[in-house]
């Protein structure tokens, strides 16, 4: 039960004391004492430069949105070269059996006509869906679905694989990506941890108008 509360990550101490129950011999009362840690981060920053001019990004995300447990995070980025505007929720017990629903709202573009790179633009827009399924008190899978839209914008001046490249793909893109996972958390703690390892697997296919496979594996 400890671990389990460890690995909520919302707290940054746990312990935990049992009693003898008055007059049950075979029974005890566990009682736990937890310390709230600080779950949200806001991240602020301007600049200037000769390419961006000036830039103003910022990013606010709380992992326990009024102490539900729900994760929710804005990002802004409005950069001349790259700019980002996102919406991220979820929530990690949408049942009581541990289910886990989100989404993903992102518009992002990229303007590298003032950049040694190669003169080209793109603007993006997606949106996606998320589930987790716990299989057992260590092991979960996870599925995703998101879709994108991607505008390529060239000119005389692009380098000439990017010409190719939209000769043949074309200059607009619409697809789709599903993917996989599953995890496994041996960890006996997730703030302090002293024995245990936390494991990941993931799948992902894209279909439409540009089409990739590609898997991820990783252990720590």
């Amino acid at each position: 039960s400890k671990s389990r509360i460890d690995r909520t990550q919302y707290f940054k101490d746990v312990s935990v004391e049992s009693a003898p129950v008055a007059d049950r011999a075979d029974q005890v009362d566990v009682n736990f004492t937890v310390e709230e840690k600080p779950t949200g981060s806001l991240l602020l920053g301007a600049g200037f430069s000769s390419v961006d001019k000036l830039v103003v990004a910022g990013s606010v995300s709380q992992s326990n949105v009024f102490g539900s447990g729900k994760f929710l995070a804005v990002q802004v980025n409005s950069g001349k070269v790259n700019q980002a505007y996102a919406l991220s929720y979820l929530d990690p017990y949408f049942t009581v059996d541990g289910v886990s629903q989100g989404f993903d709202l992102y518009k992002r573009s990229v303007d590298a006509s003032s950049l040694s790179v190669g003169a080209y633009t793109t603007s993006t827009l997606g949106a996606g869906f998320k589930f987790g399924y716990p299989l057992s008190e260590t092991d979960g899978v996870n599925f995703g679905l998101v879709a994108e839209h991607v505008k390529l914008g060239l000119s005389d001046t692009s380098p000439l694989s990017y010409l190719n490249f939209a000769t043949i793909f074309g200059s607009g893109y619409t697809y789709a990506t599903g993917s996989i996972g599953w995890g496994r958390d041996r960890r006996d703690s997730a703030i302090q941890t002293t024995r245990g390892s936390l494991t990941r697997a993931s799948i992902e296919v894209a279909a439409g108008n540009l089409q990739y496979y590609r898997a991820n594996i990783g252990e720590q």
